[in-house]
């Protein structure tokens, strides 16, 4: 059960990673509208100002790891926050036989997908933050891990690269729910092909709308502020995530795994 938990948006402190377009800036819009605070980030600064319009903004990129971490320390000295929306990420591109490195030499989907939001929730959760909930923004399109392999270096793919990031990131939802009463982890698919940048740069068309992926985020963020812990959407909708996710022996490996690759980080 959780020890705390707040009933409404209003008021609520809501950062937004990948905030300046796609369904991150429809969700900074819609918590607006329900009186919520939202924390805008982004990559650059002229999108991230024209998004804050004004309020708080911060600017990382995530592809970096040492930026993940002054970002996170940035936040929990300048802002309040109630809840973690980790939305930003990285597709499979165009050429998905093209397998790209983030700035740290980590398998890029891995690093942006999975790494950049496992850093940014462990350290401000080590300050106590957020007060209320992470929402991790995942996908319907989930594949299992190979532990030997984690960065994908061998016969890469980027579909499954990308499939392997976003079920990481559900299987470090659902372990995190069950080890931090003190806040609510929830884990969703926004929607099939929406009209995001990343869509696009795949080359696919969109079936559905940015706005449509906001709503869906949204909904996670009343679900999760109502009280509801170590779940995952599709959509709106309660669902299963690959059976992978739920094996918590494989939690704790993918958490150790993981801690080991981002210590040099996590103290930065």
């Amino acid at each position: 059960m959780l020890l705390r938990m707040k009933s409404e948006l209003a008021g609520t402190s809501v950062l937004v990673t990948g905030a300046t377009s796609g369904i991150g800036k429809g969700l900074v819009t819609l918590l607006r509208e329900r009186g919520a605070i939202p924390l805008v980030h982004g990559r650059r600064a002229a999108p991230v100002a024209e998004a804050a319009a004004g309020g708080h903004s911060f600017i990382a990129d995530l592809a970096s790891l040492a930026e993940v971490s002054r970002l996170a320390d940035q936040i929990a000295v300048t802002s309040p926050l109630d809840v973690l929306v980790n939305n930003a990420g990285v597709g499979f591109g165009a050429d998905r036989t093209r397998r790209e490195l983030s700035y740290d030499g980590f398998e890029l989907r891995f690093a942006v997908n999975y790494l950049a939001p496992f850093l940014l929730t462990e350290k401000l959760v080590a300050r106590g933050l957020p007060r209320f909930a992470v929402i991790n923004v995942a996908s319907a399109g989930q594949a299992p891990l190979d532990e030997d392999d984690l960065m994908s270096e061998r016969n890469y793919d980027g579909v499954l690269a990308y499939r392997r990031a976003k079920l990481a990131l559900i299987s470090d939802t659902l372990e995190r729910a069950a080890r931090d009463p003190a806040r609510a982890y929830v884990a969703l698919h926004p929607g099939t092909f929406l009209d995001t940048k990343m869509v696009h740069d795949a080359g696919i068309a969109p079936r559905g709308t940015a706005e449509e992926g906001a709503q869906a985020v949204l909904s996670a963020i009343e679900q999760a502020l109502s009280g509801v812990s170590g779940a995952y959407f599709d959509r709106t909708q309660p669902a299963h995530a690959e059976p992978e996710a739920y094996d918590v022996r494989a939690q704790r490996r993918l958490r150790a795994h993981t801690l080991a690759l981002l210590q040099r980080f996590a103290s930065a």
